[in-house]
């Protein structure tokens, strides 16, 4: 990689050897791996969608609904979905506490968010 920039919610690389418009076209959509250590720093409180997928998902009261599986993108806010096929919609009023380094979320469901409610 010579050279690489934010733009429109993705990123524009410059790859050595790929030098016009037609080249590039060849690697459209394609998946670029960088290692951890090379990731950009986030301001506090967002986070990457593989430190996400794995956490373990209890409510405030300690139910466990599983882990996290995927990371949905809807128009309004990100859907995190569980091993357990609970759908928790990523805003401040539901999801309370993530924490990276414990592996785990927090959650305080809103009535009808969990299936036996």
């Amino acid at each position: 990689m010579e050279a690489s920039s934010a733009h429109k919610g993705g990123i524009i690389l410059k790859l050595q050897g790929i030098d016009d418009r037609n080249a590039a076209e060849d690697w459209r959509g394609a998946e670029f791996v960088i290692d951890k250590s090379e990731v950009a720093k986030l301001p506090e409180g967002s986070y990457y969608y593989y430190e996400l997928v794995g956490l373990k998902v209890i409510t405030d009261d300690g139910r466990d609904l599983g882990e996290i599986v995927d990371v949905l993108q809807s128009g309004a806010n990100d859907v995190y979905e569980t091993s357990t096929g609970v759908l928790i919609p990523a805003i401040k009023q539901i999801v309370v506490k993530i924490d990276i380094k414990e592996g785990l979320m927090v959650i305080h469901p809103m009535p009808g968010l969990l299936p036996e409610e």
